[in-house]
C-alpha cells in the first residue's frame, strides 16, 4: 500500500502535467455560471444556445419531444428556453458539456458514460433536496453532485495501473470499489477528489463535500449528498463504477428527519426528476441509446 502523503504528491504532480482533466471542471463551472447568473436573461441564454450548433439542435429536439407535450412545433430558441425552464436547461447544458468533454476518456473495464450519468443524477437529486428544504445551505449542491466522483476520474486517467488493480480486486474479492481503493492506495477516490479540488481552487464547501460524500458525516449537506448519491445508484441512473450498491451513511434518514412517509414522498419526487433526465440522456450526443 502506498503512503498517503506520497500518493498525494503523486496526484498533484499528475494534475500539474496537463489540463485535460481540469478542462472538464472548467466546462461544468461555465455551464453553472451561465445558468445561475442573476444577470443572465432569457434572451442572453437563448443567444448562448444559438451560438452553439450542438446545443441548438438538442434544445429544440428536447422541447419538441413527447416528454414536454407541446402541441405545436417550436422553432424559436428563445421560446424553447422559456418552455424548458432553468432547471432542465442547466441539466441539458451540464449533460452535453460533460459528455463532450469526457469522450476522450475510455477504459476497457470502466464505463465513463455511466459515471457521468450517475454524477448528473446525483446533482439533480441533491439540488432537489436543497430546493425542497431538506437541505438548508448556500452551497451549490448541484455542482457538488456533478463533481463528487472527480477523484475516480483522476485515478482512471492518471493512475491506470493502480485503477486496474482496484477494479480487479473489487471483482475478485466481491468488495466495494471504495474499499478496494483503500486497500490498493491507502486512500479512496473521495480523498483524491478532495486533493484535486484543492489543486483546482474549488469552493471550499464543495471540496469538503467531495471528501466526505461517503462519510463519516458532520453536516446536513454531507447527509443530503450521500442520500442523493445512494438513491441515484439504487435507481440505476448510471453507475459510479460499483457492482455493489452504495452504502448509506449510518443515521442519514434520522438526521434529515425523513420518516417512512417523507422518504416515500421524496423518492416519488426524485423519480419525476429522473424521468426528465432520461430525456436529457436521449438528447446528449453519443448517448442516444443510453436510457
Amino acid at each position: 500500500m502506498i503512503r498517503t502523503d506520497d500518493f498525494k504528491i503523486k496526484v498533484e504532480r499528475e494534475l500539474h502535467k496537463g489540463r485535460s482533466l481540469s478542462t472538464i471542471v472548467e466546462i461544468l463551472q461555465r455551464a453553472q455560471r451561465l445558468i445561475t447568473s442573476e444577470n443572465s436573461s432569457i434572451h442572453e441564454l437563448a443567444n448562448i444556445v444559438a451560438s452553439d450548433a450542438v446545443l441548438t439542435a438538442n434544445v429544440l429536439k428536447m422541447v419538441n419531444s413527447a416528454f414536454f407535450g407541446v402541441e405545436r412545433k417550436i422553432h424559436s430558441i428563445e421560446e424553447a428556453v422559456v418552455l424548458l425552464g432553468i432547471s432542465h436547461l442547466r441539466d441539458l447544458f451540464s449533460g452535453i458539456m460533460l459528455s463532450s468533454a469526457i469522450k476522450e476518456y475510455s477504459h476497457e473495464t470502466f464505463d465513463m458514460s455511466a459515471l457521468w450519468r450517475h454524477s448528473l443524477g446525483t446533482a439533480v437529486a441533491a439540488d432537489y433536496m436543497k430546493a425542497s428544504g431538506i437541505c438548508h445551505t448556500n452551497t451549490d449542491m448541484h455542482m457538488a453532485g456533478l463533481l463528487c466522483n472527480i477523484g475516480r476520474l483522476v485515478l482512471s486517467q492518471r493512475f491506470p495501473e493502480e485503477f486496474d488493480q482496484i477494479i480487479a480486486l473489487s471483482r475478485s474479492d466481491h468488495i466495494r470499489m471504495i474499499d478496494a481503493e483503500i486497500r490498493v492506495l491507502g486512500v479512496s477516490h473521495a480523498e483524491v477528489g478532495f486533493w484535486a479540488a484543492e489543486y483546482w481552487n474549488f469552493d471550499a464547501a464543495i471540496a469538503h463535500l467531495i471528501k466526505w460524500h461517503h462519510g463519516p458525516s458532520t453536516s446536513r449537506e454531507i447527509d443530503c449528498l450521500n442520500l442523493a448519491y445512494v438513491v441515484t445508484h439504487a435507481k440505476l441512473i448510471g453507475n459510479p463504477g460499483d457492482h455493489m450498491l452504495t452504502r448509506m451513511i449510518p443515521g442519514v434518514l434520522k438526521r434529515l428527519e425523513l420518516d417512512e412517509f417523507k422518504l416515500s414522498d421524496l423518492l416519488k419526487k426524485l423519480t419525476d426528476s429522473y424521468a426528465a433526465l432520461q430525456w436529457i440522456f436521449r438528447y446528449v450526443p453519443g448517448n442516444e441509446s443510453e436510457i
